[in-house]
């Protein structure tokens, strides 16, 4: 059992550790927007045109009965992209911080977490600015956002596995990236995020227990716009995903890192 659980208490940071971590997360995020002309404000602005778009195309064309769609899009957009952008940044990162691993002495895996955390920053800007939506629309604050920060932990749990996996895989696949985007695009398209959780499981059942977040992002709805209990089920089911894809993503890390050197 310890063999099992030591590689995840080897995440858990002492103080220079967890410093170390802040520090390459907020490089990673600064380098990510404030290059950029609009700076923060594209972290806001990528997900609202984006959410412009598709509101136009199902609301105004396909005329989608869904009430409050713009919402529900925007938590569903923010979510998928919280989780597809943490997992293929990490893909390339260990090319892109060569630098760090062949001259620094520190467990590599930060790198991933620091990844991680920087997209989790974007994140919680673009939440910020869909719940401000939600309350002057007239949602209310519920007592069931004290769930919120284990949906955090869920999406930052299975984002970091899949990242570790993705990351091992590409040194040994080059053109992982072009799957990967199939990948991606296919996990768009059947997530709850145009369409209900009921919908799909009615068309393909097993679609919803393959997909790592569809259930994180009903139960992100549940809490924020309805004020409804977690659904449990989900819940247990999209941590337990997430604790096994973290599990196998630090097991095949360690399996194959003594090798990164010389793939890069």
């Amino acid at each position: 059992m310890s063999k099992i659980a030591n590689p995840i208490f080897n995440l858990i940071p002492e103080n220079n550790r967890l410093e170390r971590i802040w520090l390459l997360s907020k490089i990673e995020f600064k380098k990510r927007y404030y290059e950029s002309f609009f700076g923060l404000i594209w972290a806001l602005l990528n997900p609202l045109l984006k959410v412009g778009v598709y509101y136009f195309a199902f609301k105004f064309i396909r005329n989608s009965p869904m009430e409050n769609f713009a919402l529900y899009l925007f938590s569903g957009l923010i979510t998928w992209m919280f989780f597809t952008e943490g997992a293929s940044k990490s893909m390339n990162i260990l090319k892109s911080k060569k630098y760090l691993i062949e001259n620094i002495q520190f467990n590599r895996i930060d790198i991933f977490i620091s990844v991680v955390m920087s997209t989790m920053y974007g994140f919680l800007f673009n939440f910020a600015a869909f719940y401000i939506v939600c309350l002057i629309m007239g949602f209310g604050i519920h007592w069931t956002m004290i769930y919120f920060p284990i949906l955090i932990l869920n999406l930052i749990i299975t984002t970091l596995g899949f990242s570790l996996i993705l990351a091992i895989a590409k040194l040994y696949f080059k053109d992982l990236q072009h799957l990967w985007a199939i990948v991606v695009l296919a996990g768009f398209w059947t997530a709850p995020i145009f369409f209900t959780i009921e919908a799909i499981f009615k068309k393909a059942p097993y679609v919803v227990y393959i997909h790592p977040v569809s259930g994180i992002m009903v139960n992100l709805r549940k809490v924020t716009m309805h004020g409804e209990q977690l659904d449990f089920f989900f819940l247990a089911y999209n941590l337990i995903y997430g604790l096994i894809a973290l599990v196998v993503g630090i097991w095949v890390f360690n399996r194959f890192s003594a090798h990164i050197t010389e793939k890069l």
